[in-house]
């Protein structure tokens, strides 16, 4: 293959590379991808023949034209300058493409790919990216040889010439450079489980790949949740340490909200105040849990909602955050929305009950019921109350009003418009079908009206379970509403509470009044999706959020490992006066001395032996031989000189050939054969004597 023919193929795969790595940040379109990708190949089947060449003032005007663009387009529309700018760079490097008149301009073209790259680290954590890192490191290594002989090769020939020579590269060579570059990436990983941990990115920012989960502000209006839970958009992983699989029946509560008007959910009181920490730092609630406790692992993707999401009742937050805050609902709220994945862990109770004392302020805001204009109240009065008449208990009441919801009205999300004035008339008394948050809506006002506090809850439930990573996976189509009801902590079927009892006491109870189609799982990943779903997991948790608290614990492990095989070692040493006092009394320790010292003598020899080609390799003795050659003659090569530029300065087309021979043997890895070694000894000898 023709050098040039190699320079070509090799630019055109940095460049691809460049554009993989910034077409992981995500919000450059397919569109455009897909033209700068067009023209990258066209460019590549061009230059195969020649190289393309701009005039200076127009590759200017147009480097000129691409700034302005950028500038409108950071300002004007995507207001994000990594994005913006991974599009100018983009549009950069397929305007150098056909501008590759010298050295130079294919060093830009290099840097542009390399600022690509490093754009691409600063706006993705997605496994990809170390694939095309270590991709690009060994074809930058191959790129940057080959511009450095074609340097030498313009200072030798003059400016544009494209060499034409063959075998000037073999295989080997790019073999070896992988070898290498592999070597230091493992290096590299090694420093990377050494070297201290920060706390976050300095390029942290918000951006278009941040998820819209509805549901989960000050305001919910009905049908937001049911509209999106056709998305597939994963939002949290949760493991369960030292547990096969997740509790049974577990709900993740984002928030609740408490006040109706008919048609629209809201929080109307929201006084948030700081949660405690401990002496380890764990965040801890204000009211101690008594009971089994059960530990949740979750990781969150980046969200436009500073909510945080757990199990409820919790025991203990951990996690790297400064400050979180709480208000009288039992909402978590971070400092800020998270820009990128955060991790924390989460101990809570398996009874979903969360203990709680109202004052009567807090008694009448859970008690509000729509105004007569919004919601025919006296209507749904009358029903619940028909429907509980044979109930003695709370308890009893709250649960006949949950399973009459959840068996006679139909779960879809889709739901037919009956003769209701309102949603929930219309859900209740007319089309009997709807979404979840229907159902829970209707719940909470049938229990208001006979004097029962309740809220609304949203948040996930169900999910799917990665058996191959071993975590549960929620996504979008998981969100979920459902019901708590203010109603005594201890509740006996041996001693049934009256519905005036008010001396229990008192905890916030979950319940569910949605069918059981509403909630299963609609579509299942399948397991190829999984595989690659716990391999994006695996690399978040392993090397994206590798903290130093990681490091602590894997220096442990590796301390305790090196102790076993210490211990292993220490113990096979003193068995081996054993073992040769065996060996002489079966009379083998002559032939297992023996094979030893054969076999030492063998690693011996061969190590020498690849000392010595890589030594014939590296500097030729036909080379070593002109240099002293041309040194007694007053001729010497100095160390900043390469080969062609000494060659170049000597004179002589004998020099010339002789350098051309040299970078056959160091680049194409050739020994020269016996009609070649006879034309080095002719040269010399011309040397010589002239």
């Amino acid at each position: 293959m023709h050098f040039h023919t190699y320079t070509t193929i090799i630019r055109v795969l940095l460049t691809v590379l460049g554009f993989a790595a910034i077409s992981l940040v995500g919000e450059l379109g397919q569109s455009f991808l897909l033209i700068i990708g067009v023209v990258t190949l066209v460019s590549l089947a061009i230059n195969v023949k020649y190289e393309l060449s701009i005039a200076p003032r127009l590759w200017n005007i147009l480097a000129v034209i691409m700034l302005l663009g950028f500038i409108i387009n950071y300002i004007a529309f995507d207001h994000d300058l990594l994005s913006s700018g991974a599009a100018f760079l983009a549009l950069m490097v397929v305007l150098k493409l056909y501008d590759l008149r010298s050295v130079r301009d294919h060093l830009l073209l290099y840097m542009l790919v390399f600022l690509e790259i490093i754009i691409a680290a600063a706006s993705t954590v997605s496994p990809a990216f170390l694939a095309i890192l270590a991709a690009f490191v060994i074809t930058s290594i191959w790129a940057m040889v080959l511009f450095n002989i074609r340097r030498d090769y313009e200072q030798w020939n003059g400016k544009n010439k494209i060499i034409t020579q063959r075998g000037l590269l073999s295989p080997s060579f790019f073999l070896y450079t992988i070898a290498i570059t592999t070597l230091s990436l493992v290096m590299t990983l090694m420093l990377f489980f050494i070297i201290p941990r920060i706390s976050s990115g300095f390029l942290e920012r918000e951006n278009k790949s941040i998820l819209s989960v509805p549901g989960f502000a000050d305001e919910l209006t009905l049908g937001n949740i049911g509209r999106g839970k056709g998305s597939s958009k994963i939002v949290m992983r949760i493991e369960f340490p030292k547990v096969s699989g997740p509790p049974i029946n577990m709900y993740i509560k984002g928030t609740t909200l408490d006040n109706y008007d008919g048609r629209n959910w809201r929080r109307s009181k929201n006084t948030k105040r700081k949660i405690e920490k401990n002496f380890n730092g764990d965040l801890i609630p204000e009211v101690k849990l008594k009971g089994r406790l059960f530990n949740q692992l979750i990781t969150l993707e980046p969200l436009n909602t500073n909510i945080l999401f757990a199990a409820t009742p919790w025991s203990k937050i951990s996690g790297n955050f400064k400050n979180l805050k709480t208000d009288n609902s039992g909402t978590l709220y971070m400092e800020s929305k998270p820009f990128s994945r955060i991790t924390y862990s989460v101990w809570s109770t398996m009874d979903g009950r969360e203990g709680a004392e109202l004052g009567s302020a807090e008694l009448e805001r859970y008690l509000q019921l729509p105004l007569p204009g919004q919601e025919d109240t006296g209507k749904i009065k009358a029903f619940t109350t028909e429907l509980i008449a044979n109930e003695k208990t709370k308890y009893k009441a709250v649960r006949k009003i949950e399973a009459h919801l959840r068996r006679n009205y139909r779960y879809t999300l889709n739901p037919k418009k009956g003769a209701g004035k309102t949603p929930l008339s219309d859900f209740l008394f007319y089309a009997k079908e709807g979404f979840c948050e229907q159902y829970a809506t209707s719940m909470v006002i049938m229990l208001r009206t006979i004097g029962v506090p309740s809220r609304i809850v949203t948040g996930y439930v169900q999910g799917q379970w990665n058996d191959i990573g071993n975590y549960l996976l929620l996504r979008q189509r998981d969100t979920h509403s459902w019901v708590e009801a203010y109603l005594p902590y201890s509740f006996s079927k041996s001693s049934p509470r009256t519905l005036n009892n008010k001396t229990e006491r008192m905890a916030w109870i979950r319940f569910d009044p949605t069918a059981s189609e509403g909630l299963v799982t609609p579509v299942k990943s399948s397991r190829l999706a999984l595989y690659i779903d716990a391999l994006k997991w695996r690399w978040t948790r392993n090397i994206v959020n590798y903290t130093i608290d990681d490091q602590i614990e894997t220096a442990i492990t590796l301390k305790h490992r090196t102790n076993g095989l210490r211990k292993w070692f220490t113990s096979l040493l003193k068995q081996l006066p054993s073992l040769k006092d065996k060996a002489a009394n079966s009379g083998q320790s002559l032939p297992l001395v023996i094979a030893l010292i054969l076999m030492s003598a063998a690693f011996l020899v061969v190590v020498i032996n690849r000392g010595k080609a890589r030594t014939t390799i590296k500097t030729p003795a036909f080379y070593i031989e002109m240099l002293r050659i041309l040194k007694k003659k007053g001729i010497e090569k100095t160390a900043f000189e390469t080969p062609l530029e000494f060659a170049k300065r000597a004179g002589g087309a004998e020099v010339k050939t002789l350098t051309e021979a040299l970078e056959r043997v160091r680049y194409g890895m050739k020994i020269p054969s016996k009609s070649e070694t006879s034309q080095i000894k002719s040269l010399l000898e011309i040397i010589k004597n002239n």
